[in-house]
């Protein structure tokens, strides 16, 4: 099950958990109580180093990954406004990088600022990226 423990709980909210944790882990007891099961998309990447990586949400890669680390380590402030400074630290520092990326055999490198892989309608606390998924 699911239990929202984020800022911006953009999985849980995707898959229809309360955004209470109390909540959301009554409502899996109850479901492992009574049988209940909803099964859920996650998505699979494969990493240059071999490694395989699954995600539920959104994958991505450059500003938004910076900006997120960024936040992590900040202890002030609290709750979303931490984003909101980060992305004024790390907008100064914004540069593209070169990303390697191949589908299915095909190389479609190129240079950019961000690159984001949805499985869920949205991240970042509401950004609807993929309002269909």
């Amino acid at each position: 099950g699911v239990v929202p423990a984020g800022t911006g709980n953009d999985f849980a909210t995707g898959t229809g958990v309360p955004q209470e944790p109390l909540l959301a882990a009554e409502s899996i007891a109850a479901a492992h109580r009574d049988g209940r099961h909803q099964p859920v998309d996650l998505a699979r990447i494969g990493t240059g180093q071999g490694d395989v990586r699954w995600f539920g949400a959104v994958l991505a890669a450059g500003f938004d990954a910076i900006v997120n680390e960024r936040a992590n380590r900040m202890r002030w402030p609290r709750g979303p406004r931490r984003y909101d400074l980060a992305i004024m630290l790390e907008a100064a520092r914004l540069r593209p990088r070169r990303y390697t990326l191949e589908l299915d055999g095909v190389d479609h490198s190129f240079a950019g600022v961000l690159v984001a892989v949805g499985n869920c309608p949205s991240y970042g606390g509401g950004l609807r990226i993929c309002p269909d998924a």
